[in-house]
C-alpha cells in the first residue's frame, strides 16, 4: 500500500510542475485523500502541501522506486 501511496503522490509532485495541472493538484492538496496518503508514507501532509505550494518541494530519492 506504500508503494501506491508515494506513486501516486510522485505523480502529483510531477504534474505539479506543469501550470496547466496548478488548479486540479491544489484541489487534490486540499483533500482528505492527501492528507490520508501522506499519512500512510508517514510525511506531515502540511508541510508538503505548503513547500510543495510554495515551490520549495524536492524529491530526495529515486522516483522509479516507488514504481517497482
Amino acid at each position: 500500500m506504500e508503494r501506491l501511496a508515494a506513486a501516486i503522490l510522485i505523480k502529483a509532485i510531477e504534474d505539479w510542475k506543469k501550470p496547466e495541472n496548478h488548479k486540479e493538484i491544489e484541489i487534490f492538496l486540499k483533500s482528505e485523500w492527501f492528507s490520508e496518503l501522506t499519512e500512510i508514507v508517514q510525511l506531515d501532509p502540511n508541510t508538503i502541501r505548503q513547500k510543495l505550494l510554495e515551490g520549495t518541494y524536492q524529491v530526495d530519492f529515486n522516483t522509479r522506486a516507488a514504481y517497482r
